[in-house]
């Protein structure tokens, strides 16, 4: 049988040993039957018939050449094998890896490895554009891999002890065809889909309890915030009509005040009284009416006490407030200057003089150091504030009551005040002052007026 092998390599090494002898590869995918190569003698292989050479190359060295292949065919297994001549060209013939053999020492003849491997099914097409952006990201790497196990096989020998403690028989299971195969790996996907759905499901589930919790929390806050807010603002109505500070309070009394006196009258009006008793009802009324004007009159003053301390309070602490300072790198820093710290200090003695006399000796310690607060400087008002000081505690040695110097305190209190909000005292000052710097200038303007002529004053009013 002669078949053109053009896609066989067969390497053809005479005259070398074992380990540098060629191997002999055939492949091809349209050899009916399939034939299953054996080892051959490499003096069979090497037979050729120089009377068979077909043709030579350029050179004069024979192109084509016949070899003898031992070849069994899948159909007649028990036929014995025999030798056939092939047909090979050598110019495309390519050499192959070395695949071990043997030398039988009998005879001499070297017996080499063959191997044989069909040419692989080409690979569908793709409609898909392969020279993209995106194939072009992917990274190739080539890694070499060694096997994690090694087994080796030790054959029993007359001068070797083997250890079978630990041996076992390995028994081989049921043969398992394909179609049964198909069918365990269908169960087995059925399997992992159903916990699959389950798991999804219990997520899904989860997920809307989760929601479910979230949005009822959202609603009990909303609930209970809008509880709170209602009750403070109750309150700060209520607040509002029983200790009023703003203007904005007082105009809400003095409109629900109205409108009570409106609903009276329109009563009254609705009773069909005589004029003796319609007179004496809009004494009455009226008589109710002025108490609750004068409620809210007191109700003001209150008010506008608790306002000016709060007033005081606040620019004094604006007053000894550390200055902001931004630095060049965007940061700010907080400086005490001597304006802050004086004010500082001020503020104290202040709030010492305002608080409610329990012990004489702290009184006139406070006085004390008010008084050298104030002697550093030569003016009226310390002057008088001086005087009021020296006053107070010849009274308080006096042992007078507390109730009688109450005015007097007052006083030195306001003085003080106004002591406080004098740039000329406190630096500070400067920057909250809301009036004329001068202390005395009504007072000036007064005088100023009358020391005029009459026409002047006439032309100024």
């Amino acid at each position: 049988m002669e078949v053109d092998l053009t896609d066989m390599d067969v390497s053809d090494n005479e005259g070398e040993g074992p380990e540098s002898s060629g191997a002999l590869g055939v492949a091809s995918s349209t050899l009916k039957p399939v034939v299953e190569l054996v080892m051959a003698p490499v003096e069979a292989l090497e037979s050729v018939n120089s009377a068979s050479t077909s043709g030579k190359s350029k050179d004069g060295t024979p192109s084509q050449k016949e070899i003898l292949v031992e070849v069994k065919s899948q159909e007649n297994r028990d036929d014995d094998s025999s030798l056939r001549p092939v047909v090979v060209d050598l110019q495309q013939m390519k050499p192959l890896p070395y695949r071990g053999g043997f030398l039988d020492k009998r005879n001499g003849t070297k017996y080499l490895h063959a191997g044989m491997q069909t040419d692989r099914k080409p690979k569908p097409k793709k409609n898909i554009q392969m020279f993209s952006r995106t194939t072009q990201k992917c990274l190739m790497r080539n890694q070499n891999w060694n096997t994690i196990r090694e087994t080796f096989t030790q054959m029993d020998r007359r001068d070797l002890i083997l250890d079978w403690s630990r041996d076992y028989a390995r028994v081989p299971g049921r043969y398992v065809d394909s179609v049964e195969w198909e069918q365990i790996r269908r169960r087995a996907s059925i399997v992992i889909q159903k916990y699959t759905r389950r798991w999804i499901a219990q997520r899904n589930a989860d997920r809307i309890r989760g929601f479910v919790k979230s949005r009822l929390e959202f609603f009990e806050d909303q609930e209970k915030t809008q509880k709170v807010q209602e009750e403070d603002a109750l309150q700060r109505e209520i607040e509002r009509r029983m200790c009023p500070r703003t203007s904005a309070d007082f105009a809400i009394l003095y409109e629900e005040l109205e409108a009570w006196r409106v609903q009276e009258m329109e009563k009254l009006n609705a009773c069909n009284y005589g004029y003796n008793e319609r007179v004496n009802a809009l004494r009455e009324l009226l008589t109710k009416e002025l108490k609750l004007l004068t409620a809210i009159d007191k109700l003001r003053a209150t008010a506008a006490k608790a306002n000016r301390k709060d007033r005081i309070k606040r620019t004094m602490l604006k007053m000894c407030a550390p200055k902001v300072w931004e630095l060049t790198n965007g940061k700010t820093v907080q400086v005490r200057t001597p304006a802050t710290a004086r004010a500082s200090d001020l503020m104290h003695l202040y709030t010492a003089l305002g608080k409610e006399v329990t012990n004489i000796d702290e009184r006139m310690a406070v006085l004390g150091y008010v008084k050298w607060t104030v002697q550093e400087f030569t003016n009226p008002l310390t002057k008088e504030i001086l005087l009021l000081i020296e006053r107070e505690a010849d009274l308080m040695y006096r042992n007078r009551p507390a109730k009688s110097l109450a005015g007097l305190r007052h006083r030195i209190l306001a003085l003080f005040l106004h002591f406080i909000e004098t740039p000329e005292f406190s630096p500070e000052a400067a920057a909250h002052q809301y009036v004329h710097n001068d202390y005395d200038f009504k007072q000036k303007q007064s005088m100023l007026r009358r020391d005029q002529p009459l026409e002047v004053s006439q032309k100024a009013s």
